[in-house]
């Protein structure tokens, strides 16, 4: 009787860490998982917004959110490149420039895409601030669309 009991106890831990896993994993199921790549970024483009305090270069920017989901998500996002081709560049006090490493990283992620910069200049910025960003924009001249100051 002891052996059936253990034996039986073991099969209860099987079964709870089995219906652990399915708890954790049952989001593979969900209706999302199966649109296209090209269904979901169409989504995306959608949920990009264009107002300015929205599309500015920081980790928390709309874009690295959705990126940051799941890693179905994260590939469409880093491999569509018109979705990082608009850039808010602010240098304001309580602006939302995440810094170079982002202006780098958007540049990047854009590949050849056309860009659509808007650059505010709030009371905080200085000389030195504007040659670093024209230093990581000037070799994408080429690529400019659109550019505001």
């Amino acid at each position: 009787i002891a052996a059936i009991r253990a034996q039986l106890q073991h099969l209860e831990e099987e079964h709870r860490v089995v219906w652990t896993s399915l708890a954790k994993h049952e989001s593979v199921f969900s209706p999302i998982h199966r649109l296209p790549n090209e269904l979901l970024l169409h989504i995306f483009r959608l949920c990009l917004p264009d107002v300015c305090h929205d599309l500015c270069l920081n980790r928390n920017n709309v874009r690295f959110r959705l990126a940051r989901t799941c890693w179905w998500w994260r590939d469409v996002m880093m491999n569509s490149p018109m979705l990082w081709a608009k850039l808010v560049i602010r240098f304001e006090p309580y602006g939302c420039d995440g810094g170079l490493d982002s202006l780098a990283d958007f540049l990047r992620l854009s590949a050849e895409q056309p860009l659509k910069i808007l650059v505010i200049l709030g009371a905080l910025w200085q000389d030195n601030d504007i040659a670093d960003m024209l230093r990581l924009l000037m070799p994408h001249s080429h690529r400019w669309w659109h550019l505001a100051l």
